[in-house]
C-alpha cells in the first residue's frame, strides 16, 4: 500500500525530477548550479522560507557531483598564504609583522617555517583559523 505522501509525490514528481535528481552529466550539473543560484537569491539566509530545504537538498546533490568529478586537493599553508596575499593585493612588504624582509622572503619561499606567533598574526589579519597555514 502506497502512503498518501508518496501518492502526492508521484502526482507532482514529473516536473520536479529535473530539479531533485542526481546530476550525471555536465549539463545536469550546470542546470542545477543555475537553479541553486536562483534559490540562493530567493531564499537568502531565511531558514523558514518554504524553499530552504529544497536549496539545502540541491546543494547536497551538487556537492556530491563536485566531489566525484572535481575533487579538490589539500592546499599547503604556503599556498593559502600566497592566495590570501593575492586576494588582498598584498606584497611581501605588507607582511612586516612577520619579520624583516629576509624573514618574510624565507617564509614565502618555504625556506623558513612559520612560528606560532606568526601563525596567530596571519590568522588575525585574514580572519581564518591558524591551522590553514600549517
Amino acid at each position: 500500500m502506497i502512503s498518501q505522501a508518496l501518492e502526492h509525490t508521484v502526482t507532482h514528481w514529473s516536473p520536479c525530477q529535473q530539479i531533485l535528481s542526481v546530476p550525471h552529466t555536465q549539463e545536469d550539473y550546470q542546470q542545477q548550479v543555475a537553479l541553486l543560484d536562483e534559490l540562493i537569491d530567493t531564499v537568502g539566509n531565511e531558514e523558514t522560507h518554504p524553499l530552504a530545504r529544497l536549496m539545502e537538498t540541491l546543494g547536497t546533490l551538487i556537492e556530491a557531483y563536485e566531489a566525484k568529478y572535481y575533487p579538490m586537493r589539500e592546499a599547503t599553508g604556503l599556498e593559502v598564504l600566497n592566495y590570501l596575499m593575492t586576494e588582498h593585493q598584498l606584497s611581501p612588504r605588507d607582511l612586516s609583522e612577520l619579520g624583516n624582509e629576509e624573514e618574510v622572503s624565507g617564509i614565502l619561499t618555504g625556506a623558513l617555517p612559520l612560528q606560532v606567533t606568526q601563525l596567530k598574526m596571519l590568522s588575525q589579519r585574514f580572519q581564518v583559523p591558524p591551522e590553514v597555514f600549517l
